[in-house]
């Protein structure tokens, strides 16, 4: 980002670049609606947006209930086959009255890319039960900035509940940890509050100035879990045994894993490149003085950006309780 922008506030920014949107304008018949209505049309999700009595246009609060995800095969044809709206939609809001299978996947992310003027709008998400619930492999990466891929949001009421389920997992998602949790948020049809936000951060590497959006992910205290006792959920584990499915890491790999996520925490906290190259270098000298028979593998630290598609901001989740 230039640096003439940092003057203004970031939300005020992201307005001004987004012409009102909160994803880059590619197509300016595709606006936020035009994703949310492709949602709904194909029966895919279920909005609901509750309004400020004193002011109908402000949007507080949405909730928006998951009642299947196409995949591929579920299209027409192919990926690429037209489908219409139909003219309830386009002639209360005017666009593109048409939509593909690409267009339905990136519905996903920018249908709940809304927010109110005072950029305090929160979403209220859960599943519609269903007993077959397949997802489509690109699904996973919605769930990592829409849902709650991070079971620290749960209270610890509810893992001290459901420790058959929590045991299960490595400190390390893989795939089919993100796969089975959201077949155990949609079989239960658990509820949980995402909002976002923009902000300002310094790229660690280039020192760049970056617009962001932070994802902020919570548990819905209203949720009722009463009928979720032991019994029932062991009763919902011998009918779903596959969600229990998993190899655990040996004690060498879980003690790597462990040291790996105390050390990608201990980066983030960089503020300089010194500090970052110091940090480096006491978790390598860590490392080593472990054992000599073990050897250190160095990865790189990745921000997600979906700057090709979506929007010219990169994108850094944070998670809250």
């Amino acid at each position: 980002m230039e640096e003439e922008f940092s003057e203004k506030p970031p939300h005020i920014l992201a307005k001004e670049l987004f012409n009102g949107w909160h994803f880059k304008p590619l197509d300016s018949q595709k606006p936020q609606q035009y994703y949310e209505n492709i949602l709904v049309q194909t029966g895919s999700v279920l909005f609901k947006h509750y309004t400020d009595p004193k002011d109908p246009n402000f949007i507080t609060h949405s909730t928006a209930q998951i009642l299947k995800i196409l995949r591929p095969k579920d299209w027409s044809e192919n990926p690429n086959s037209i489908m219409k709206f139909p003219a309830k939609f386009t002639t209360k809001i005017d666009h593109h009255p048409y939509f593909t299978y690409w267009d339905y996947q990136m519905a996903w992310y920018n249908a709940f890319l809304m927010n109110n003027q005072c950029m305090r709008h929160s979403w209220l998400i859960y599943f519609k039960y269903c007993t077959q619930f397949k997802i489509p492999n690109w699904f996973q990466e919605w769930w990592n900035w829409y849902g709650p891929s991070s079971f620290e949001i749960l209270s610890e009421k509810i893992q001290n509940l459901w420790p058959k389920f929590f045991d299960k997992f490595q400190p390390e998602p893989d795939p089919k940890h993100i796969y089975r949790t959201i077949h155990f948020f949609s079989k239960l049809c658990i509820s949980w509050i995402v909002s976002w936000n923009y902000s300002f951060e310094q790229d660690q590497y280039t020192g760049i100035l970056l617009l962001i959006r932070n994802y902020k992910t919570k548990w819905w205290d209203k949720f009722n879990d009463e009928k979720y006792d032991s019994k029932y959920l062991d009763n919902f584990f011998n009918m779903n045994p596959r969600l229990c499915e998993s190899a655990a890491p040996d004690q060498t790999t879980k003690k790597f894993l462990q040291a790996k996520s105390t050390a990608n925490t201990m980066l983030v906290q960089a503020k300089t490149k010194k500090e970052y190259k110091k940090l480096m270098a006491k978790m390598l000298s860590s490392l080593d003085s472990e054992s000599e028979d073990e050897k250190c593998s160095a990865s790189s630290i990745k921000m997600v950006d979906l700057a090709n598609d979506t929007t010219s901001v990169t994108i850094i989740k944070t998670k809250k309780k």
